[in-house]
């Protein structure tokens, strides 16, 4: 009697420990070796890391209305032998607003020590992400709190709802990232960062 409770009593924990393993509640967190497997969102943070060594970078901020474009800037990065080289195209509709001379533009070029891209946001942050793993190429695609861009030398009390953002990995290297946005006055704003290595 003693060894039939004991065999019933082994046979229940080994049920148990085979339901835990089959009700595993973060699925997709170790590899087929029982080592830690990493996430896309780990593989995109660790490309951001990264990405202020880049060759260079383009970073466009455009302001439209409708089909108008308003306004915008280019900050054009490129690796020199000190630093960067930074060259910045801006351009502002004139009054005009029509022919050749509609914008009214400026270039400027100065010598930095870096890249400074902010902080990547944390996996909380994200509103409905979603990922797309195609070959080698990794995106994220989802919404953002507003206050997200202050993260990145914006004013968030500039912008009506949430951010559009989307990020994208190729080849482990993070080479762009996209923003969109509602400005208070009902302007169409959007953030582009291109990098090249």
């Amino acid at each position: 009697m003693k060894k039939k409770i004991i065999f019933m009593a082994t046979a229940a924990a080994a049920i148990a420990v085979l339901f835990a393993a089959g009700c595993n509640t973060n699925p997709g967190t170790t590899g087929p070796n029982g080592g830690e497997q990493t996430t896309e969102y780990t593989k995109i943070t660790r490309a951001y890391d990264g990405a202020d060594e880049a060759a260079s970078l383009e970073k466009k901020i455009t302001v439209s209305s409708g089909e108008t474009v308003l306004s915008w800037e280019t900050e054009t990065y490129t690796k020199a032998e000190t630093g960067y080289t930074l060259v910045v195209n801006s351009g502002v509709l004139n009054e005009i607003g029509e022919g050749d001379g509609m914008y009214a533009e400026e270039e400027e070029t100065t010598n930095v020590s870096g890249i400074k891209l902010g902080a990547f946001p944390k996996e909380s942050d994200f509103i409905l992400p979603v990922y797309g793993d195609v070959e080698d190429t990794l995106t994220l695609t989802a919404k953002l709190s507003a206050t997200y861009l202050t993260s990145i030398g914006f004013a968030a009390g500039n912008a009506e709802g949430d951010v559009d953002f989307e990020a994208v990995v190729t080849a482990g290297k993070f080479v762009s990232l996209d923003l969109a946005y509602t400005s208070s006055n009902g302007n169409s704003v959007t953030i582009s960062f291109d990098f090249a290595y």
